[in-house]
C-alpha cells in the first residue's frame, strides 16, 4: 500500500454494533461485514459522540466535541469557514467524491467546496413518505411498517430507494475511478426507522430467536428518555412485536450488509482494492 492510500468511507446510520456478528451477535446475519471485520480492525470501545445523527456526523468530520462549536442539533451543520477532513483531503491533492445526497452534515455551499464529485448518476424513484397521522397501535407509535412492496405496492419492487441509488452511484464511479489517491463516501439512511424492509431481508430471520427486551432501568437517566419511552409506546409493546420490530430491523442490516458486499466486490473488481 502506497504512502497516500484511497479511502472508502461506507457509513449507515442507526446501526448499533452489538447487532453485527463479528461484535458478537449470535442471530443477525452479516457476513459480509464479519469477514471485512476478520480481515482487519475492529474497535470494541469507540462511542458515537452524540445521540442525534448530525451533531455525531459533523463531530467525525472535524473532530470537536458537538458541545464546543455549537454542533448540537440538525440544524447546526458545518460552516464553510470550520475545517472539515474531505475538504482537507481535497486541498491535500485527493480526489473526493460523494456518491448520493444527505442534507445532515454540512450546510449549504460546503459539500460543493469539499469534494469534487457529489450527486447522483443513478437517481432515486423510491422516497421515503412520513405518515404523521395520529396513531394508537402500538407497533404503528414505535416506528414498525414491516414489509416493504415497492414503489407499485405488488412487493416486487423496484427498490430503488436513496440507499440503492447511493450504492449504484457509488459502483458506477468505481467503474472509471481515478488511478488515486481518492475518497469516496457513502452515507446510507438504512437501518434508520422506521423499520421496514423489502423481501428477502423481511423474513430472512426468525422471530423466535430474536433476543429479549433488556429490563432497563431508567430511575438514573435523564427523564426524557423515559418519556420517550412512553410517547413511542414502547411500555405497551408485547414482547411477540418487540420480536417483531427487531427482526425487521435486523432486515434492515442484512440488506446494508449486502450492499457493502456488493461495493466490496466492485472495490476488488477495479484493482484497487490493495491501496484502499
Amino acid at each position: 500500500m502506497s504512502n497516500r492510500p484511497n479511502f472508502l468511507i461506507f457509513m449507515p446510520d442507526q446501526l448499533r454494533a452489538d447487532c453485527v456478528g463479528a461484535f458478537g451477535n449470535p442471530v443477525v446475519q452479516t457476513p459480509n461485514l464479519d469477514a471485512f471485520a476478520a480481515q482487519g480492525t475492529r474497535f470494541t470501545n469507540a462511542f458515537s459522540q452524540n445521540s442525534v445523527c448530525s451533531p455525531s456526523r459533523v463531530s467525525m468530520f472535524t473532530g470537536w466535541y458537538p458541545h464546543v462549536r455549537g454542533h448540537r442539533t440538525l440544524t447546526h451543520l458545518i460552516k464553510p469557514w470550520e475545517p472539515n477532513l474531505l475538504k482537507l483531503l481535497k486541498d491535500g491533492g485527493y480526489n473526493v467524491a460523494w456518491a448520493g445526497a444527505r442534507g445532515d452534515t454540512f450546510a449549504p455551499g460546503v459539500l460543493e467546496e469539499s469534494t469534487d464529485f457529489h450527486g447522483f448518476t443513478t437517481y432515486p424513484t423510491m422516497f421515503f413518505e412520513f405518515d404523521k397521522t395520529p396513531r394508537e397501535d402500538a407497533l404503528a407509535r414505535a416506528f414498525y411498517h414491516g414489509e416493504r412492496k415497492g414503489k407499485d405496492g405488488t412487493g416486487d419492487g423496484p427498490f430503488l430507494d436513496l440507499d440503492e441509488a447511493n450504492l449504484q452511484t457509488a459502483l458506477q464511479w468505481l467503474e472509471d475511478a481515478p488511478e488515486g489517491p481518492w475518497v469516496l463516501f457513502i452515507a446510507q439512511i438504512f437501518p434508520h426507522l422506521p423499520f421496514e424492509v423489502e423481501e428477502p431481508f423481511f423474513s430472512l430471520h426468525d422471530r423466535a430467536e430474536m433476543p429479549r427486551r433488556a429490563d432497563a432501568d431508567l430511575s438514573t437517566k435523564p427523564r426524557f428518555m423515559q418519556k420517550l419511552k412512553e410517547t413511542h409506546g414502547r411500555d405497551r409493546l408485547s414482547e411477540d412485536e418487540w420480536k417483531e420490530i427487531v427482526a425487521t430491523y435486523y432486515g434492515m442490516i442484512s440488506r446494508i450488509d449486502a450492499q457493502f458486499g456488493r461495493l466490496m466486490d466492485a472495490l476488488n473488481v477495479s484493482g484497487q482494492a490493495n491501496d484502499t
